[in-house]
């Protein structure tokens, strides 16, 4: 199954670190979806992460879709606690027409990675 038909590229960068060790973070170790046909090579991968901007059943808490983006930016400047995890951002599922829609797409992508042996990791939703 092709995952990459649910999920969007990242739309913006992440590089917030403000001292030296860049390297060691998570941001810059992992591997990160950010363009169009530049989908990451699942294999050796140990964790994707998966980001859902779905807000319409989010009873008084609208604009949580953004908190995608808001989780990344703080996300990323943590340190990479090994070099033997291989990490990668799958981007945002594609908001579907409906939010059924959208948990059709996030349960497709959720079974073809832990059929995989990939553990996913959601962030945001509602």
């Amino acid at each position: 199954m092709d995952i990459q038909l649910y999920l969007e590229p990242l739309s913006q960068h992440y590089d917030t670190v403000p001292y030296g060790a860049k390297s060691k973070t998570l941001g810059k170790s992992m591997t990160i979806y950010s363009a169009k046909g530049s989908f990451p090579d699942l294999d050796h991968i140990h964790i994707a992460l998966i980001g859902v901007k779905e807000e319409r059943w989010a009873i008084q808490n609208e604009g949580c879709a953004n908190g995608v983006d808001v989780i990344r930016k703080y996300l990323y400047d943590l340190f990479l606690p090994s070099n033997k995890i291989k990490i990668a951002d799958l981007g945002n599922i594609i908001s579907g027409h409906t939010v059924n829609d959208t948990y059709f797409a996030l349960s497709k992508v959720l079974a073809a990675l832990m059929h995989q042996g990939i553990l996913p990791v959601i962030i945001g939703g509602s």
